[in-house]
């Protein structure tokens, strides 16, 4: 919610689930237009069931292993613009 005020985005623009069974959780993806990851701790198996569904992860790899996951999927996908 503060990076959509912080951007002045539309609240329709941004949207943040609850926690979903598996089967709902990967069929709400199909909604999505991008998949931004969070920055401290990395999606991890969330990540990888985003670039399953093939919606694009966004993610910016920082320090501590944790916090570099998706940028090492899209690596090893041969995905990375990095």
């Amino acid at each position: 919610q503060m990076f959509r005020e912080e951007e002045g985005m539309d609240d329709e623009r941004l949207v943040t689930t609850k926690f979903f069974k598996s089967d709902d959780h990967i069929g709400f993806k199909a909604l999505a237009d991008i998949f931004v990851d969070s920055p401290s701790y990395n999606a991890h198996s969330t990540a990888m069931d985003t670039l399953w569904g093939a919606l694009p992860l966004a993610t910016v790899p920082e320090e501590k292993m944790a916090a570099r996951v998706g940028a090492s999927l899209l690596i090893a996908l041969n995905c990375s613009s990095t």
